[in-house]
């Protein structure tokens, strides 16, 4: 799926684009900063991912706009029924303890 173009604001128009990762690469790792929140968000994938549980992996905010040099990353982790974070590989764990996450 193509993006849409910006709006004048910088943000996309509202509405939920799937990516795969290199249109996320194409689109948004447009500066140094922005190539290591990729490499970030690619390693916070791999580590929800491995859980098995993995329904959506929602990426909002600064990223997904213009803005040439984002704070941070903002996700939202939707799991699959039945998921426990108890359960989850030790590696990923830390992505579903508020106060252990990054």
């Amino acid at each position: 799926m193509s993006l849409p173009d910006f709006e004048e604001d910088g943000n996309l128009p509202e509405g939920i684009y799937p990516l795969r990762r290199a249109e996320l690469a194409q689109h948004f790792a447009t500066t140094p900063r922005r190539r290591v929140l990729l490499e970030r968000l690619l390693s916070l994938y791999t580590l929800a991912d491995v859980t098995g549980f993995l329904e959506r992996f929602v990426v909002f905010g600064s990223f997904v706009t213009t803005k040439p040099e984002p704070g941070d990353l903002d996700i939202i982790l939707v799991m699959r029924t039945g998921f426990q974070s108890s359960q989850a590989p030790l590696e990923s764990r830390p992505l579903f303890d508020h106060e252990q996450a990054d």
